[in-house]
């Protein structure tokens, strides 16, 4: 649990009303959130719980065990290594997959081929985990059946509460959603999402933890009107396959923040209506992915602008230290390699 805010002064509630007392806010606070991590309505029989079970050969595989001085081994290996090693590392990571996509669009540009990309986000993602789905799912995949119950158990029986201004709302269970601040979390929304590429095979999809990027393009060799045609019936069906998955694995989508990048080499751009479901997806100018900012004709002046200014607003930060005399070069000189270098 968090420590309560000193900030939090009250609530608005939907209504226009303002809550300002603490059983009060601690009530509907915990209204809110028991609401929010309630269990997700599942027709069944569902494939993912009720079919039938496949018998793999590790089905019985022991956990293997492992002694106090392994787990302080392990621990000092995690310490030696650099917080900028693991900074670095994870940048990576997301340049490369950043690049990936930016190499598949303007491929397609270079083929005079109008480009769709639809950048899909996920409402509350590791949140939404739903839990006897995903046991399910891991089960098909041929996870050991003891491997199975520690991650059922370890899901399983949360309770929470919430504390406001030195007052405590009731327990309330927590029915789906893996723990926050475990990286096996986010390993676990992967593994439960690993087919998602499988499923949206119109198109070249990049999945990336919780961000998903999709890529579609109009024929090669067609006129431009009939190329971006064919984009239109792609989008559709990709809306369709997005939407299917996502309900046989209650994962909501965020549509607000769900949004389309229209990419050619033509000037002329269609008015191409998407919607996934009855929800309207908005077609936007720019767009900003795994840190990078993504644009019609992909230039690098927006990306460039915006990180000029976050450089000169930190820079101004570290050099307003200086003024007030707070602190020494050595300080401003570690502040600049954490803050403004990165």
């Amino acid at each position: 649990m968090k420590s309560a805010s000193s900030s939090l002064h009250g609530f608005m509630l939907n209504d226009g009303t303002v809550i300002k007392d603490g059983p009060k806010m601690c009530e509907e606070a915990c209204k809110h959130y028991e609401e929010f991590f309630s269990e997700s309505e599942i027709f069944r029989p569902y494939p993912y719980t009720d079919s039938p079970d496949l018998q793999w050969e590790n089905f019985d595989e022991e956990i293997p065990l492992c002694t106090t001085e392994e787990i302080y081994e392990h621990r000092e290996q995690k310490r030696s290594s650099s917080r900028y090693t693991k900074w670095l590392s994870s940048k990576i990571q997301t340049t490369n997959k950043s690049i990936v996509v930016f190499e598949h669009i303007s491929s397609l540009m270079a083929n005079s081929s109008p480009v769709g990309t639809i950048f899909v986000d996920f409402r509350s993602a590791f949140d939404q985990l739903w839990f006897l789905g995903c046991i399910g799912k891991l089960k098909r995949m041929g996870i050991p059946r003891k491997y199975l119950i520690w991650i059922e158990n370890w899901l399983m029986n949360r309770r929470a509460f919430i504390e406001i201004k030195g007052e405590r709302s009731k327990w309330f269970r927590i029915r789906k959603g893996g723990p926050q601040g475990s990286i096996f979390t986010p390993l676990l929304f992967i593994t439960y999402h690993s087919d998602l590429t499988e499923t949206l095979n119109c198109c070249l999809s990049h999945h990336f933890a919780d961000d998903l990027a999709a890529i579609m393009a109009g024929g090669i060799g067609l006129k431009y009107s009939l190329q971006c045609l064919e984009l239109e019936k792609k989008l559709s069906s990709f809306f369709e396959d997005l939407e299917y998955y996502c309900t046989l694995t209650a994962q909501p989508i965020n549509y607000n923040k769900t949004q389309a990048l229209f990419s050619a080499r033509a000037i002329g751009y269609p008015d191409i209506a998407l919607k996934c479901g009855n929800n309207k997806i908005e077609w936007v100018k720019e767009i900003k992915y795994l840190g990078y900012v993504f644009t019609p004709k992909l230039g690098f002046s927006a990306m460039i602008q915006k990180t000029m200014l976050k450089v000169r607003q930190r820079v101004a930060m570290v050099n307003s230290f200086r003024l007030k005399g707070f602190t020494s070069t050595a300080l401003r000189k570690a502040l600049f390699n954490s803050y403004v270098l990165p």
